[in-house]
């Protein structure tokens, strides 16, 4: 099947970045998901996040913005709405309270506002001017795991039919039988894009890579080396 006229001038428009072959194979997963959705077909991916990663991060940017321009044309979520988030601004605490609840606060209303639709994150390396790097480390940790309990929010359901058939002493087949092409997704739940410059994405996955590895299975020019603890050896300079 071929991309619907828009997203293949979206493609023409990021033509010559390394990174735009990756996005139109995804494109394309994302009009056979959907073609397959229309005729009744069970879900068979699930794209609610993904991170991309350029040399130059106006150029991620781009690359993120023709990401969600396929995911709202192929209808994998609900509204045709892409909110964006500076990684900065989850650490925002004018009230002065304990810094996990202003982290859960931004971070809730981020994905609220988001709802339906698109969330592309900026740069989720970047300390914040006020902060020093020692305590943007420590407060950092809080904000990722915050992150990625806000992303798998959409598997409590999932999770809550498998125990009620165990409860009912159903068997793994008989389970199985009754899980496969139930749709367990939140539309409502807005996909995740992270996106910033490669490098700097790559030295904070290999940081400690088990959790990026299990959240986020969908990647634009980040190399999966990081996804297995192996820093970046060469930064190229910025263009």
């Amino acid at each position: 099947m071929a991309l619907p006229p828009e997203l293949q001038d979206e493609v023409k428009k990021l033509a010559g970045l390394p990174e735009t072959p990756a996005l139109e194979q995804d494109m394309q997963e994302h009009a056979d998901e959907a073609a397959s959705r229309q005729q009744g077909g069970h879900i068979t991916k699930i794209f609610n996040s993904v991170i991309i990663g350029s040399e130059n991060l106006s150029d991620a940017e781009r690359l993120a913005q023709a990401y969600a321009a396929s995911l709202i044309q192929n209808k994998l979520v609900e509204e045709n709405k892409v909110k964006t988030l500076d990684w900065k601004t989850v650490f925002n605490n004018a009230a002065g309270r304990p810094y996990d609840m202003a982290i859960a606060d931004n971070l809730a209303q981020a994905f609220h506002d988001a709802e339906g639709g698109v969330l592309i994150i900026k740069e989720p390396y970047q300390c914040p001017w006020d902060m020093s790097p020692r305590d943007f480390s420590l407060k950092n940790y809080e904000a990722t795991k915050q992150l990625m309990d806000k992303i798998v929010e959409t598997d409590k359901d999932f999770d809550a039919a498998i125990e009620a058939l165990i409860e009912k002493g159903k068997n793994l087949n008989e389970i199985e039988g009754q899980i496969y092409g139930q749709d367990f997704s939140k539309p409502r739940n807005p996909a995740v894009i992270l996106v910033g410059r490669n490098w700097e994405l790559e030295s904070m996955i290999a940081e400690d890579a088990y959790p990026w590895n299990a959240r986020f299975m969908h990647r634009i020019g980040v190399s999966d080396s990081a996804f297995a603890g192996v820093k970046p050896k060469h930064r190229k300079p910025a263009p």
